[in-house]
């Protein structure tokens, strides 16, 4: 009897030990999961990203448009582009109810970069959301007549048609907002700068991953990295991503690795972006090659 209790409990622990051996690794749900590699199954020739002198020329010629601002409220109310609404970045997830289902909603950040997290998120959700590419402050900013389309102050949610989100996917997307409110430190908007991240060059429990163009890659990436291209059919490699290690996912300048990273964490990988990417033009001094860090090519 002894003997067949003891093997009860043995049983019972190997069961325990198997739900929950792997500590805090997230396990997407079905709906979580075929969301999230949905996205870059159809995914548009746009990118879904708005060129900033697009963005601009729109609101110029007078068309309205559902813009969500997510900087700081203290930035939003000094000056924004007409018409927008503001929500906090890390406060999206409980604010989706106020975005339309049938508009599409722009999103407007400092750099582009937490914009391309939100597009990712809204979109596997169901929402049409695209990012307003190089955001505020290199992008918006830069493009000439820009004033005419700004204001201050704030703006009421108008009333939508509200979009009915599977609840799995909801509450995966509140506990993605909810992780960045509580992760305040470095990588509390899942970004992280090419100075702390060179020190992890030779950390086997990070890899980094170039998302940038076969040809681009090839010519010259971070040392030791692998390469993945971004777009359309991506995620058919995600399978060859290690879970057990933290990815620094890199493009050119973090507008398309903000989208990645939200999609591989949704995915249960611990995946971050590095900050400005590469390095272009656009993004001065910020950037891996724009700041000095070593490179190699293939």
């Amino acid at each position: 009897m002894n003997f067949k209790r003891s093997m009860l409990l043995m049983i019972v622990l190997v069961m325990v030990f198997a739900l929950v051996g792997c500590g805090d690794t997230y396990v997407a749900s079905s709906a979580v999961a075929d969301g999230a590699e949905g996205y870059f199954v159809n995914y548009p020739e746009d990118k879904n990203l708005i060129n900033e002198k697009a963005f601009v020329e729109k609101l110029q010629a007078g068309e309205e448009l559902f813009i969500l601002d997510i900087r700081a409220t203290k930035d939003y109310e000094e000056s924004h582009p007409r018409g927008a609404v503001h929500v906090p970045w890390k406060e999206v997830g409980v604010n989706l109810d106020k975005l339309p289902a049938d508009q599409t909603i722009y999103i407007l950040c400092y750099s582009g970069q937490t914009a391309g997290q939100t597009v990712s998120l809204l979109n596997v959700a169901g929402f049409d959301a695209k990012s307003v590419r190089f955001g505020m402050v290199r992008g918006v900013s830069k493009q000439d007549g820009f004033e005419d389309i700004m204001e201050s102050g704030s703006n009421d949610f108008p009333s939508v048609k509200s979009l009915n989100i599977d609840a799995d996917v909801e509450e995966a997307i509140v506990a993605y907002f909810q992780g960045l409110k509580d992760g305040e430190g470095m990588y509390g908007s899942n970004i992280i700068s090419a100075e702390a991240a060179q020190a992890f060059l030779n950390d086997d429990s990070v890899v980094f991953l170039s998302i940038r163009k076969t040809e681009d890659f090839e010519k010259a990436h971070i040392p030791g990295a692998s390469h993945m291209s971004f777009g359309k059919g991506m995620q058919e490699n995600f399978g060859d991503l290690p879970k057990d290690k933290t990815i620094i996912v890199y493009c050119y300048s973090g507008q398309t690795s903000g989208q990645t990273v939200a999609i591989l964490r949704l995915l249960g990988y611990d995946a971050i972006s590095l900050h400005s990417g590469m390095g272009v033009g656009l993004t001065g001094d910020r950037g891996w090659a724009n700041e000095g860090y070593a490179t190699e090519s293939k």
